[in-house]
Order: C-alpha cells, then sequence, then structure tokens
C-alpha cells in the first residue's frame, strides 16, 4: 500500500538497489583485475540481491495494522490511520467511477482499519 510498484515486480527502493548494484558491478568488472573482480562481483550481487528481497513492501493486512499500532503512538497512529482510509477509499471511488466492481480486499481492509480506529477512541 505505501509502496506502488514501478518496472514489472519491483518498487522504486527496489529498483534503485539492483540499478545501484549492477552499477557497481559494471564499474568493478571495467576497473579491476579478473582475480580482484569475480569475487567482488559475487559479494556485490548477493549483497544486492538480499537488499532487494528485504525492501519488498510488507503486504497490507491485519498485522501490518496491528505492527503500526504497536509501533506509533497514539497520535502518529490515528493520522497515519486517516490517510490510509482516505488513500483506499479513494481507489475504492476511482474503480466505481470507472464502472468497476468494489475490490473485495480494498473493502475489507478499510474495515478492518475503522474497526481499529473504533477500538482506540
Amino acid at each position: 500500500m505505501d509502496e506502488q510498484r514501478i518496472f514489472g515486480p519491483l518498487t522504486l527502493r527496489q529498483f534503485f538497489y539492483v540499478a545501484a548494484g549492477l552499477g557497481l558491478i559494471l564499474y568493478i568488472y571495467n576497473n579491476f583485475e579478473q582475480g580482484i573482480s569475480i569475487p567482488l562481483i559475487f559479494i556485490i550481487a548477493v549483497a544486492t540481491f538480499i537488499l532487494v528481497r528485504n525492501a519488498r513492501p510488507e503486504p497490507f493486512n491485519e498485522s501490518y495494522i496491528q505492527k503500526k499500532l504497536s509501533f506509533l503512538n497514539p497520535d502518529q497512529f490515528k493520522k497515519w490511520q486517516q490517510k490510509a482510509i482516505a488513500m483506499i477509499q479513494a481507489q475504492i471511488s476511482v474503480r466505481e467511477e470507472k464502472g468497476l466492481p468494489a475490490d473485495p480486499e480494498l473493502i475489507k481492509i478499510k474495515g478492518i482499519l475503522e474497526s481499529v480506529f473504533d477500538k482506540r477512541k
């Protein structure tokens, strides 16, 4: 929800990690001897893979909301929650304007957010 996919399955952050890793690999390949460059390239490739894998956005579900609830203070959570509800409502409205059926997953998440909001009052 917080990060949109921009290039295939990659988010913007993941894309930058891949681009930086590939750029560094290309630089090392062109400027170092083969005996040194191959181990460095391998290390950079593994590190890039780990960074990209760990930068995957967490699915927006009930456990994600509970994590936000535990990490944010009440005022921060309320602001985040209102923003998230507004974003979901905007997505629902766009679908309705295009004549598409409501996405049950969006409605479910909105309901969870609103129920957490009701519990916190």
